[in-house]
């Protein structure tokens, strides 16, 4: 969480034999390795659920077939993309393992109820100690990554919305920001049903405190996230929670095919969003417009991709410059790495809340309850946002692992405790 927080993006550490080392590769290693060698816990690199061990083997191996399938050159008037080689797809393999890392941190080393609230606390109080950095920018414009580390990471234009400013901090984009205050706010909101204190602040102050900082971040979606977050967790039943977590992902699950094969109505939903705000339309229209783009090359090589150097992006032969911008995390694993890719990543994020949606009643306790279903929705509001965002980092890959290690904790559990049940009848 602190590398994500502080380490200054789109800065890498470029070493012989391995990938680039970035804020992101660099905030998971350090976690495994502190894990493994210096508090001396063993983290398994495996499972011995089946369906986590296939997506897991399909995650890890199949962009060493994408590359190995990509060696062909690409000419595109004076551009020159270059095959992919042996070289390419052993690294492709070793940053697949580092990016799933921290799912195995919070696999192993969050399996209790108690564990799971030590995660909600941390994720509340990161929080709160990132809002006073936001509300620096909010009020004096995004410059506290270029006054530490030199540059400001994105395109400032960006992050003008509203009449005033998104902040950015030390992430790579105003969004990134956003997303992260959803989720601190949904820790929160479930720590208003269980009366939990943070820092003795009370946990009603506390969400609401959030919740403004949310709107001043000034993400559409994200606000969107958030207030039904909170509207739900707070005044719904467990049964609808459980419905919408399952709604947003199968929506996630299916969206990449159907807007490659054009079966969604992007004209109507552009035209939905025009009617509460022109700007907003128009940014979305955009995305559309970049992904219609993209799916005639994802169409080319639908299976395993196109491999890494931007080879999966539209050029124009005269300008030579890129047409194309891929803002979605599924339009570019979907280009990269091909359906089976798409079907690894998304895979493993949405089997914890297929695991959690289907095994819920296995759950006895009414807090583990109020906790478990706010963690479901937590995550598929984050699978969701993969859909017009690519947020997906290794600090939201050890929320889904801890998810995942506490649904298969419950449902071990409970099968042990019905083979007690029978030995004693």
């Amino acid at each position: 969480m602190g590398g994500h927080m502080f380490l200054p993006t789109r800065t890498e550490v470029d070493l012989p034999f391995i990938p680039a080392l970035d804020k992101q590769s660099i905030a998971a290693l350090s976690a495994f390795l502190v894990c493994r060698f210096i508090v001396g816990r063993q983290i398994p690199l495996w499972s011995k659920n089946k369906s986590l061990a296939f997506l897991l083997l399909l995650f890890v191996i199949g962009p060493f077939f994408t590359a190995e399938l990509n060696g062909d050159q690409i000419l595109i008037g004076g551009i020159i993309l270059p095959g992919l080689t042996h070289y390419d797809a052993l690294s492709t393999v070793i940053n697949q393992i580092i990016i799933v890392l921290p799912f195995f941190l919070g696999k192993e080393l969050f399996k209790t109820h108690q564990d799971q609230l030590s995660l909600f606390k941390v994720l509340v109080v990161c929080g709160l100690l990132y809002s006073i950095f936001i509300l620096y920018e909010v009020r004096m414009s995004p410059q506290l990554h270029k006054m530490v580390y030199g540059f400001f990471p994105h395109s400032f234009g960006q992050q003008v919305r509203f009449g005033g400013f998104r902040p950015v901090v030390f992430m790579t984009h105003g969004l990134w920001v956003a997303i992260f205050i959803v989720v601190t706010v949904i820790a929160a909101t479930a720590f208003c049903r269980l009366n939990i204190k943070t820092w003795r602040l009370s946990a009603n102050k506390t969400t609401y405190y959030l919740l403004i900082i949310l709107v001043l971040c000034k993400s559409v979606a994200s606000i969107v996230y958030g207030f039904v977050s909170f509207l739900l967790i707070r005044m719904t039943s467990f049964k609808i929670q459980l419905i919408t977590a399952r709604l947003l992902v199968i929506i996630a699950l299916l969206y990449p095919v159907l807007s490659i094969m054009n079966m969604v109505p992007h004209k109507e939903l552009v035209s939905f969003a025009s009617d509460f705000d022109a700007e907003r339309a128009q940014s979305l229209d955009f995305r559309f417009q970049n992904e219609l783009i993209f799916a005639c090359p994802c169409k080319k090589r639908l299976i395993w991709g196109w491999g890494g150097w931007n080879r999966n992006r539209v050029y124009n032969e005269e300008t030579e410059k890129g047409e194309s911008t891929a803002d979605g995390q599924w339009i570019q694993t979907v280009g990269t790495y091909g359906l089976a890719g798409f079907l690894a990543q998304f895979g493993l994020l949405t089997l914890p809340v297929i695991m959690v949606t289907s095994g819920f009643q296995r759950i006895r306790e009414e807090n583990e309850k109020i906790v478990m279903a706010a963690h479901t929705m937590l995550v598929s509001f984050l699978i969701i946002d993969q859909i017009p965002n690519s947020t997906l980092e290794p600090w939201i890959w050890l929320i889904v692992g801890v998810l995942f290690g506490r649904a298969e904790f419950i449902n071990k559990s409970q099968q042990l405790s019905n083979v007690n049940d029978y030995k004693l009848s």
